[in-house]
């Protein structure tokens, strides 16, 4: 369970990471566009992570180190 003090970060963050995700949605870093975006929020690290996105059926993940939307291979 998120505790007070981490929901209140969680939420002044997301005015940043609206602005970062708007980034990552540029055409060069990916291959489709996507439907939708998923992420979490890590109480411990105090960041959103692990972005998943989909996209007719295919998942992809957002690799930090290239900047760019990666198929997931499950």
């Amino acid at each position: 369970m998120i505790e007070e003090k981490e929901l209140s970060s969680a939420l002044d963050q997301i005015g940043h990471l609206t602005a970062i995700v708007g980034q990552m949605l540029r055409p060069e870093n990916m291959d489709k566009p996507l439907e939708k975006i998923e992420t979490i929020f890590d109480s411990k690290s105090d960041r959103w992570q692990s972005f998943q996105g989909f996209s007719s059926g295919e998942k992809y993940i957002f690799d930090d180190s290239t900047f760019r939307w990666v198929p997931l291979v499950e």
